[in-house]
């Protein structure tokens, strides 16, 4: 039977090993700093909030997980005729301008 060579067999498991390092997230639901700006939403954020309220209403509690809800969300967004779209960019348009009237200043950073 063959075998590969221990310092080849090493070096492939030391780089998946590297690899395989996570690095600590940061938590989303973390503390923002205070006098932290929010971003103002976006129209996809503003037609998935509209059907959380809206229409989860309907579905089981067994499938109201977060991800669940975002594949659905996300499914519905994509069948959505641009005329009822255009209603959330509007929105999300008239929200930007005065998000941008009361933070002058404000820069997106990730």
């Amino acid at each position: 039977m063959y075998a590969p060579p221990a310092s080849t067999l090493d070096l492939g498991l030391r780089r998946n090993s590297r690899a395989r390092v996570s690095r600590r997230a940061t938590s989303h639901s973390a503390k923002k700093p205070e006098g932290h700006i929010p971003r103002p939403p976006n129209c996809f954020l503003l037609y998935r909030s509209w059907v959380r309220q809206h229409k989860m209403k309907q579905m089981s509690d067994g499938k109201k997980n977060e991800q669940n809800v975002s594949v659905i969300v996300g499914e519905l967004w994509e069948s959505l005729p641009e005329e009822k779209k255009d209603i959330f960019r509007r929105q999300a348009q008239i929200i930007k301008a005065a998000h941008q009237l009361k933070y002058p200043d404000y820069k997106y950073s990730p």
